[in-house]
């Protein structure tokens, strides 16, 4: 009798707790008021920021927001680049409302070639010469490079990396191709320079060996007094300074003459 006054003492008290059990372990009830905001971006991990918090990065999972006006700001990672400077916009949420935003970073292209000084045209219209900076929006799926001498070449625009770099091939194969210094105008504009430095190689060489030959005669003339050996060092000595001044005004003129060509 004890056994069976056991059983139903527990069986009333699962019917009577039972109910209060599973009211207390459910989860609590919504804030039904709220909206959600999903954010996606053409850039990975771009940093969401509502107001002054941060929810998370991109792509951004759908996120409860209080209605109301608030400030979206989307900051890249790498927060000191200026090719992903950071923006910002104005939202007004609705209560129960379903925001799905995108937010779109431009890339900005670094368009290089060997040699520089390439023009850059992308949907027939001339962007700039490289080297180049340049925001993707402005392109199209390739770009043309192309430099006088050189053939033109056309470029895909990568989806993955900014850089952009081409080595220009030159019309005439290089084993064609004449040394500005060995054609035959370019060696008519030599020979003033040719001569000029020769000249001021020869005059060096003058005021050189008189001066030596005037140390020379001086040494003599200190141990015998002879006036007929001082005027020799005398001669010696002009015909080196003349000699000097020459050397010096060939160095002028053939500096003169480079800078000129």
């Amino acid at each position: 009798m004890k056994k069976s006054e056991a059983i139903l003492v527990f069986v009333l008290s699962a019917l009577i707790l039972g109910p209060n059990a599973r009211s207390q372990t459910s989860s609590p009830p919504t804030d039904t008021s709220k909206s959600i905001l999903i954010v996606e971006s053409t850039l990975p991990a771009i940093v969401v920021i509502i107001d002054s918090t941060e929810v998370g990065a991109t792509p951004l999972k759908p996120i409860a927001v209080d209605p109301g006006n608030h400030i979206l700001r989307f900051v890249s990672r790498d927060s000191t680049s200026w090719f992903h400077p950071a923006t910002e916009e104005s939202l007004v949420i609705a209560p129960h409302a379903y925001l799905h935003r995108t937010v779109r970073f431009h890339r900005v292209l670094h368009i290089t070639t060997d040699p520089y000084g390439a023009a850059v045209q992308s949907h027939d219209s001339l962007l700039g010469t490289t080297p180049l900076y340049i925001e993707d929006d402005r392109i199209g799926p390739t770009v043309e490079l192309s430099r006088d001498g050189f053939a033109p070449v056309t470029v895909p625009v990568p989806e993955d990396s900014r850089e952009i770099h081409a080595v220009l091939s030159p019309l005439i194969p290089p084993a064609e191709l004449h040394s500005l210094y060995l054609t035959e105008d370019a060696s008519g504009a030599s020979l003033p320079v040719l001569l000029t430095g020769g000249a001021t190689v020869l005059t060096g060489a003058v005021a050189a060996y008189f001066k030596i030959k005037s140390d020379s005669y001086y040494s003599d003339y200190r141990l015998s007094g002879d006036q007929g050996t001082l005027q020799t060092v005398h001669r010696y000595d002009l015909i080196s300074g003349i000699s000097f001044a020459a050397t010096q005004a060939g160095l002028m003129a053939l500096t003169y003459l480079l800078f000129k060509r």
